[in-house]
């Protein structure tokens, strides 16, 4: 799988310029939608450890903790700063790139705190499309960004398998939390302040 995930950056992500720092923490988030779009944060730790906090259709609501491969913290690592994404403006309504917005859409958001204390995110609203209707070029490679992490953190076991997806009926739709904030992450500053 790490090295699918490395063949990705390879074959057309660019290249980002190094941090100062390395990362010390990476959290990737995707937004719930009009519909039985998953909705959770993942963060994952050097340690190779994660935190996967569900708030809207996903395997297991609430706060999950658990271990990825070996490797997978510094797999994330290479894919978030080979993307080149952190250093780009995010793409959310009010901004060129986004000059139609297709509503009822998740977001995607990908963070990186960094050992030195800074932090960096990138923001894709999904229903951005340019004023022709087209993606923006941004959007395509966020796009790919998006499903090699959904392939790193295990998606289809961890966040919402087939039989998940298939038993959310429309009246689920209106039950479930629709806010980040009903399922907070413990803060990434707590977790780094424990392990001193």
């Amino acid at each position: 799988m790490l090295a699918a995930l490395a063949g990705l950056i390879a074959a057309g992500l660019t290249a980002q310029a190094e941090h100062p720092a390395p990362p010390a923490l990476i959290v990737f988030t995707e937004t719930s939608c009009y519909g039985a779009c998953p909705a959770y944060r993942f963060a994952i730790f050097p340690e190779d450890e994660y935190a996967m906090c569900g708030f809207a259709h996903v395997n297991s609501p609430g706060l999950t903790p658990g271990t990825l491969s070996e490797g997978a913290f510094d797999a994330a690592a290479d894919l978030v700063l080979g993307s080149g994404l952190l250093n780009e403006p995010s793409i959310v309504p009010g901004i060129s790139a986004c000059s139609r917005v297709y509503t009822d859409q998740p977001s995607m958001r990908v963070e990186v705190m960094f050992e030195d204390g800074s932090a960096r995110e990138f923001n894709w609203y999904i229903g951005c499309k340019m004023r022709s209707g087209q993606p923006h070029p941004m959007a395509v490679r966020a796009g790919e960004f998006r499903r090699a992490m959904q392939a790193l953190i295990g998606y289809e076991t961890r966040v919402q398998s087939e039989a998940t997806r298939d038993a959310f009926t429309r009246e689920d739709l209106f039950r479930v939390s629709m806010t980040e904030a009903s399922c907070p992450i413990p803060y990434p500053v707590t977790r780094i302040l424990e392990g001193e």
